[in-house]
C-alpha cells in the first residue's frame, strides 16, 4: 500500500488474501515490510534473499518512497554473472 506521496506503508500477502474475507487492506496488512535502499551493494541483497526466501524485496528511498520492487528469480538469476538486476518499476 501506498499513500499519496508513493510512500509504502505495507504489504498484503496472497496468504493474507485468502485468509480474511473482512477488514481492510490496513486492517491486513502487514505494516514496515522489509526495503531496500537503491544504494545497497547487490551482494547484501542476494545475502538477504537466500537466507531469508522471500519472493519479492521492496526498494525505497530513505524517505520511503517507492522505486521498484525485486524478484526473487531475478536476484538469484543476476547472481552466478554478477549482474545487478534491474528494479521493477
Amino acid at each position: 500500500m501506498l499513500n499519496e506521496h508513493r510512500v509504502l506503508l505495507g504489504q498484503i500477502s496472497t496468504e493474507q488474501l485468502e485468509s480474511r474475507t473482512d477488514g481492510t487492506a490496513e486492517e491486513i496488512m502487514i505494516a514496515g515490510p522489509t526495503t531496500f535502499r537503491p544504494n545497497v551493494e547487490f551482494q547484501k541483497v542476494y545475502d538477504f534473499f537466500k537466507t531469508h526466501k522471500p519472493e519479492t524485496v521492496w526498494v525505497t528511498t530513505s524517505d520511503g518512497e517507492l522505486v521498484g520492487l525485486l524478484h526473487r528469480e531475478d536476484v538469484e538469476r543476476a547472481e552466478p554473472r554478477g549482474e545487478q538486476p534491474a528494479c521493477m518499476h
